[in-house]
């Protein structure tokens, strides 16, 4: 198992923004997965200490769901979050 260096926190409002996510969709009983330059940063930065070079600050997520309602479900927690 992997863990964070201390020496390279990760920044308070990515951790918000993930346990956000995280909240909602164990609510929803729905799964999700950090995707995009956030997870690679997450390992290649925090985990092993490897400085990254970024254009974007956004984070992305690839979210299973069931249907349609819980795709608004979750649309709605996230906007009214």
């Amino acid at each position: 198992m992997y863990t964070i260096r201390p020496d390279k926190p990760v920044n308070p409002v990515l951790l918000e923004i993930l346990a956000t996510v995280q909240a909602i969709t164990k609510k929803l009983g729905c799964d999700y997965l950090l995707v995009g330059a956030t997870a690679r940063d997450m390992l290649m930065t925090h985990v092993f200490g490897l400085d990254a070079r970024r254009a974007t600050h956004d984070v992305d997520f690839a979210i299973a769901l069931e249907s349609w309602d819980q795709f608004q479900a979750l649309k709605t927690a996230l906007v009214n979050r």
